[in-house]
């Protein structure tokens, strides 16, 4: 999966919360794309080594590494709430993208 592929379709994907993904903007959501994306990487080496199965824990592992690099770009709570929404959203849809390139799961 490439980067512009990844972030045409979370912000596609984004679109079923369209004020939310307003919020968050594109250029926010590209970043976070690229920072999952990286972060996936890392957790599919894991996975490969056997230190875990299954897309749920990829997902919470993901998520956990992405929220960690956000954590000190969140001051208001607002944006804070924001942010763990896109964050979920965004590693749900590259987790199932790589699930599915993958023959699924």
């Amino acid at each position: 999966m490439t980067l512009e592929q990844a972030r045409e379709d979370v912000w596609q994907a984004l679109a079923a919360r369209p004020i939310r993904r307003s919020m968050l903007g594109r250029e926010r959501c590209d970043a976070i794309v690229r920072v999952a994306l990286s972060q996936l990487d890392a957790v599919e080496g894991e996975m490969a080594a056997g230190r875990f199965t299954g897309a749920d824990e990829m997902q919470r592992r993901v998520e956990r590494r992405v929220r960690a690099a956000y954590a000190d770009q969140c001051g208001m709570a607002f944006a804070t709430l924001l942010l763990i929404w896109a964050i979920s959203a965004i590693v749900q849809v590259l987790v199932l993208r790589w699930l599915n390139s993958r023959g699924g799961s």
